[in-house]
């Protein structure tokens, strides 16, 4: 592309020379041989826009290919994933049996009410009804001990 663009851009000097020649030709044999040849430089130039055109839609063209490959690409990996982590799923839930899991966590259940009497056991207020005047006693006879 960047020749074609080259060769264009060569053409545009070369018509803006032709047409140059054509405004100053001062007879109608030079004005006649100065047209045909910018007509010709004109055609040329309208073959390298064509052909650059061309190579521009090839290029999108070619682009836009490989973008849909790509695409293709990346949604094939993204099934393969998928399809790898089913596999692994499905190799986890074959060792888990949801009855299994039912009756653990009735089990477990079982154990925290057991162990919440156990608690409720060791919460209970033994109340031990002593007097003033055995306490007072009780006193005395610490502080006399020391």
């Amino acid at each position: 592309m960047n020749d074609v663009k080259l060769k264009l851009e060569a053409t545009d000097k070369e018509l803006k020379a032709a047409l140059e020649q054509l405004r100053s030709a001062r007879t109608p044999q030079l004005k006649a041989t100065a047209k045909k040849k910018a007509a010709n430089i004109l055609k040329k130039k309208k073959m390298y826009e064509s052909h650059f055109n061309n190579l521009q839609n090839t290029q999108f063209n070619v682009e836009n290919t490989h973008i849909q490959t790509q695409m293709m690409r990346d949604n094939m990996d993204i099934v393969n994933t998928m399809k790898a982590t089913v596999n692994v799923q499905k190799q986890m839930m074959g060792s888990m049996n949801p009855d299994a899991v039912y009756d653990l966590m009735d089990d477990m259940r079982e154990l925290q009410e057991d162990q919440n009497e156990i608690n409720e056991a060791f919460q209970r207020n033994y109340d031990i009804d002593v007097g003033d005047d055995e306490l007072d006693a009780g006193m005395k006879l610490i502080i006399n001990n020391f």
